[in-house]
């Protein structure tokens, strides 16, 4: 029998077992070549994701967002809330963490470079931006926060109390514009102008600095600023009058500290007349530099007095805005030519509207 003949007939006898050994060698073979793409290739490593990672970070908790030259990023990681959500580009599957723990997040300056996870490490200057929460796991991940650092602080005449009163906050009607302070002594009529002490009839002597501020209606804001040496959570106290029925605070105005929306959860009692005078604490996350605290009216809103914010005797903790030096981190403007047939994030963009609305129906005090 010939060679040829017995490579037949060993075929035919072992056809089956030899298909299957051939099966699991190509099968070897493509597993393989997997593997050395991966790991010696190295499209994936510790930490990385084959494609880009969508996401979303949420943050519950305090950290700054104004600072003075040289300070350190303010973020308490032991208190914050850090929620994930992202699409695994290898699991494929959505990744849910409702809290991050501590070590699986951390910092960014500018978004981009070296991931911090000590908040003190990021030094605020001139070149600081945005300071970007960074998911370690998931590193395309971020949620950028705008920080503005100011120049200097100068805190020589800081006191460990402040009062802001109503009336030198600065005041907006419902189309956005900045009343000067004749307008305030004389609009919106001049029997009962904004400022209580100034027109035919004047009221509010027994409120703060002897005036208040009334007619604050439906679309108008008021904003106060002041500066501060410390970062961290006081009471404030806010002063205000009472209306001839209970009314609800935060149905009636939008409060806001630092541009984060405060609820109260605080009822007005019903008083005598617009000028009975109430107050109320709650405590709110000061930081260091400049702080503004404002209010938009609902309608039906009280009259406003004034704000007081109180530290430890002693602490050089508050000061006028003016004790804060100009904005240094100003981002430059890019100048990029649009590509021919225009710009689509500029195409993309809606229109913008004024704040408020000047024909909206305006419900006062008195």
């Amino acid at each position: 029998m010939s060679q040829l003949e017995n490579i037949k007939n060993f075929w035919a006898n072992n056809r089956k077992w030899i298909n299957i050994v051939l099966a699991a060698v190509v099968s070897l073979l493509f597993i393989g070549s997997i593997l050395l793409a991966v790991f010696i290739g190295g499209e994936l490593k510790s930490g990385e994701q084959l494609a880009t990672t969508k996401g979303l970070l949420r943050v519950e908790g305090d950290y700054g967002t104004s600072y003075i030259d040289g300070d350190k990023f303010v973020f308490d990681k032991k208190n914050a809330g850090v929620m994930l959500v992202a699409k695994d580009t290898v699991l494929d599957k959505v990744v849910k963490v409702d809290n991050l723990p501590e070590a699986e997040y951390g910092f960014q300056v500018n978004g981009e470079g070296e991931i911090y996870y000590d908040a003190s490490q990021i030094t605020l200057g001139k070149d600081v931006y945005t300071v970007d929460i960074v998911s370690k796991q998931y590193p395309d991940v971020k949620l950028p926060i705008d920080v503005k650092v100011y120049a200097s602080l100068d805190d020589d005449e800081f006191t460990d109390e402040i009062t802001l009163e109503a009336e030198a906050a600065d005041l907006y009607t419902g189309d956005g514009t900045l009343l000067t302070e004749e307008q305030k002594a004389t609009l919106p009529d001049g029997n009962k102008p904004y400022l209580s002490n100034k027109g035919t009839t004047t009221d509010g002597a027994d409120c703060s600095g002897g005036a208040c501020i009334r007619n604050f209606s439906a679309g108008m804001k008021m904003q106060f600023s002041f500066a501060s040496g410390v970062s961290g959570e006081y009471n404030l106290t806010v002063k205000l009058c009472k209306r001839p029925s209970a009314t609800s605070f935060d149905s009636s105005v939008v409060m806001e500290f630092n541009g984060e929306k405060i609820t109260t959860g605080v009822t007005i009692p019903g008083g005598t007349g617009y000028y009975q005078t109430y107050e109320f604490q709650i405590p709110v996350y000061v930081q260091r530099g400049l702080n503004t605290v404002a209010f938009t009216s609902n309608g039906s809103t009280c009259n406003m007095d004034a704000l007081v914010l109180e530290a430890a005797e002693g602490v050089k903790a508050f000061g006028d805005s003016s004790c804060v030096g100009e904005v240094i981190n100003i981002k430059p403007v890019e100048d990029e030519e649009p590509e021919e047939g225009g710009n689509p994030e500029e195409e993309a963009k809606p229109e913008e509207t004024p704040e408020g609305d000047a024909s909206e129906e305006q419900t006062t005090g008195e």
